[in-house]
Protein backbone atom coordinates (compact mmCIF):
# COMPACT_ATOMS: atom_id res chain seq x y z
CA UNK A 1 0.00 0.00 0.00
CA UNK A 2 2.82 2.58 0.68
CA UNK A 3 3.94 1.97 -3.50
CA UNK A 4 0.15 3.42 -4.10
CA UNK A 5 1.32 7.04 -3.22
CA UNK A 6 1.54 9.46 -6.02
CA UNK A 7 5.12 9.57 -5.80
CA UNK A 8 5.57 5.80 -6.65
CA UNK A 9 3.24 5.17 -9.27
CA UNK A 10 5.67 6.61 -11.68
CA UNK A 11 8.45 4.59 -10.58
CA UNK A 12 5.78 1.21 -11.09
CA UNK A 13 5.22 2.29 -14.70
CA UNK A 14 8.91 2.17 -14.88
CA UNK A 15 9.44 -1.31 -14.08
CA UNK A 16 6.49 -2.82 -15.67
CA UNK A 17 4.54 -3.44 -12.59
CA UNK A 18 0.83 -2.51 -13.46
CA UNK A 19 -1.20 -0.64 -11.03
CA UNK A 20 -4.03 -2.76 -9.99
CA UNK A 21 -6.22 -1.50 -6.90
CA UNK A 22 -9.41 -3.55 -5.75
CA UNK A 23 -11.85 -2.28 -4.02
CA UNK A 24 -12.51 -4.74 -1.38
CA UNK A 25 -8.68 -4.11 -0.46
CA UNK A 26 -10.12 -1.31 1.66
CA UNK A 27 -13.13 -3.61 3.50
CA UNK A 28 -11.45 -5.18 6.37
CA UNK A 29 -13.67 -8.47 6.51
CA UNK A 30 -12.88 -9.42 2.50
CA UNK A 31 -9.24 -8.88 3.56
CA UNK A 32 -7.29 -12.04 4.04
CA UNK A 33 -4.99 -10.72 7.09
CA UNK A 34 -7.63 -9.88 9.26
CA UNK A 35 -9.95 -12.64 8.33
CA UNK A 36 -8.11 -15.15 11.11
CA UNK A 37 -8.06 -12.86 13.77
CA UNK A 38 -10.55 -13.03 16.44
CA UNK A 39 -12.60 -10.33 17.67
CA UNK A 40 -12.32 -9.05 21.18
CA UNK A 41 -16.28 -9.45 21.60
CA UNK A 42 -16.10 -13.22 21.17
CA UNK A 43 -12.82 -13.18 23.62
CA UNK A 44 -14.81 -11.35 26.48
CA UNK A 45 -16.90 -14.32 27.36
CA UNK A 46 -13.73 -16.94 27.72
CA UNK A 47 -11.95 -14.45 29.82
CA UNK A 48 -14.92 -13.59 32.12
CA UNK A 49 -15.22 -17.69 32.57
CA UNK A 50 -11.34 -18.01 32.96
CA UNK A 51 -11.68 -15.28 35.35
CA UNK A 52 -14.91 -16.92 37.61
CA UNK A 53 -12.84 -19.76 37.70
CA UNK A 54 -9.67 -19.00 39.11
CA UNK A 55 -11.83 -17.11 41.82
CA UNK A 56 -14.12 -20.34 42.89
CA UNK A 57 -10.66 -22.44 43.12
CA UNK A 58 -8.76 -19.85 44.95
CA UNK A 59 -11.80 -19.35 47.18
CA UNK A 60 -11.97 -23.34 47.58
CA UNK A 61 -8.41 -23.38 48.24
CA UNK A 62 -8.70 -20.94 51.00
CA UNK A 63 -11.72 -23.05 52.79
CA UNK A 64 -9.94 -26.13 52.27
CA UNK A 65 -12.69 -27.71 51.04
CA UNK A 66 -11.37 -27.99 46.86
CA UNK A 67 -10.39 -31.26 47.29
CA UNK A 68 -14.42 -31.50 47.99
CA UNK A 69 -15.22 -30.11 45.27
CA UNK A 70 -12.64 -31.69 42.96
CA UNK A 71 -14.70 -35.49 44.20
Amino acid sequence: MELLHDTNIDALHMTGIPLICYQFWQNLLSNVNYVSQPDELNQQPLRLVKDLLNWLLKYLKSRNVRDQFDT
